[in-house]
């Protein structure tokens, strides 16, 4: 998970929050995780799929019924192992309705989990990268809710989702905190300039 940023733009992404939080009551916390959910079912029918086809092979080249249950057992073992090694093999198999479900489950839990539901002014935001399934979801308090829009979320959001497309994570995720940092000074000012940290200025990385 590291991988998605050298040392450099680590330091870079830090300093940006820094300076983003500065001169407001807010508070942003970067999360980026390997995947939201385990996605079992997919796991299952992956695996079936393979013991079919290694089933349909083998009912065409022998008429062993002892050889066709040891294939059928092998292939289940072995499918489940791939499954659980190589998960992107079960992609064909998982709706985008069903991964973001489980990206919002994730971004809900991290949000309390990581006390940004916990703030004095209620203006923490949680940036959630869910990278298995290529999704991003900026969620605010519920006290912010009713103050910054959903459009102006929607941007943060999408500065991210341009960078991880373009391949530049680092820079998408620097332009996302510039882009709320001057909406926390908009809506939350502090007129001192002195950063008064709730939550430290970091990335957290889940695998």
């Amino acid at each position: 998970m590291r991988r998605l940023f050298n040392k450099n733009e680590i330091k870079a992404i830090k300093e940006e929050i820094r300076r983003a939080e500065i001169g407001s009551n807010g508070e942003i916390v970067p999360i980026f995780s390997r995947s939201s959910g385990n996605y079992h079912a997919a796991k299952y029918i992956f695996t079936i799929f393979l013991t079919f086809i290694a089933a349909a092979i083998t009912v065409k080249f022998s008429n062993s019924d002892s050889l066709l249950l040891l294939v059928l057992a092998l292939s289940f073992i072995l499918g489940i192992n791939i499954a659980g090694q190589f998960p992107i093999l079960c992609v064909p198999f998982i709706t985008k309705s069903e991964m973001l479900e489980e990206v919002n489950r994730r971004a809900c839990e991290y949000f309390y989990s990581y006390n940004l539901g916990s703030t004095k002014k209620g203006s923490a935001l949680l940036i959630y990268t869910s990278c298995f399934e290529h999704i991003t979801i900026v969620r605010t308090d519920l006290r912010s809710k009713d103050i910054v829009s959903n459009d102006e979320l929607q941007e943060v959001c999408n500065l991210i989702t341009e960078g991880m497309k373009n391949k530049k994570p680092a820079e998408g995720l620097i332009n996302a905190i510039k882009k709320y940092g001057e909406l926390l000074k908009k809506y939350f000012p502090n007129d001192s300039l002195v950063n008064n940290n709730e939550l430290p200025n970091r990335i957290h990385f889940i695998n």
